[in-house]
């Protein structure tokens, strides 16, 4: 990798003899590459938009109680929060940008309250599971469903995606499930592991 450093080329960074002092020390310090700004822009009384604050916190508007399932993408870009499935009935999960606090959207279709969520590795699919033994897959960015995996026959208790996102472990009172996670129907790549038989 080939990093390179920008000189500030302005005031007494703009001199000759500075630059070259500059340049001097970064090709000694291993960097490939010294710019200098053509032009440098200063903005009066610039308000930012980012919700800064002291802890880092920024609000979120949504009623997170202890059943409240959480997922954070692996780039921790996203936050994914499924509806309280104690106070609430919509049965939704929202997703919210963490650099700014920016709701991203809304993915609704379970009927019954979400329980567990999981992102794939890249972050472009969520997997949800609620208490009306459907599996969805979303569209992070569309928010819109992709495929489902109806009335399973055991309870699931957590989800996680392989490290390729091509495959689901589901932990359920039966054992361990393997599900497909391509939305392939024709690949049959649902399987199980410990006690409980796979669905036909």
């Amino acid at each position: 990798m080939r990093i390179g450093l920008q000189a500030i080329g302005i005031g007494s960074g703009a001199r000759p003899d500075v630059l070259a002092e500059a340049a001097r020390a970064a090709d000694a310090a291993g960097f490939a590459r010294l710019w200098v700004g053509e032009h440098v822009v200063l903005f009066d009384n610039q308000q930012s938009r980012y919700p800064y604050s002291e802890s880092g916190e920024f609000s979120v508007a949504a009623d997170f109680g202890l059943d409240t399932p959480l997922a954070l993408s692996d780039d921790g870009g996203i936050l994914a929060a499924g509806s309280n499935p104690i106070t609430e009935t919509e049965n939704a999960i929202r997703l919210w940008d963490t650099h700014n606090g920016r709701l991203l959207g809304v993915c609704t279709g379970h009927t019954q309250g979400v329980r567990w969520l999981a992102f794939s590795p890249d972050g472009e699919t969520l997997a949800s599971v609620s208490d009306d033994s459907n599996l969805r897959f979303w569209n992070v960015r569309t928010q819109q469903e992709l495929f489902s995996i109806q009335r399973l026959a055991d309870p699931v208790r957590d989800i996680l995606f392989s490290p390729n996102g091509h495959w689901l472990a589901a932990k359920t009172l039966g054992g361990l499930r393997l599900l497909d996670a391509s939305g392939d129907r024709d690949m049959a790549k649902n399987t199980a592991l410990g006690n409980g038989p796979a669905d036909p």
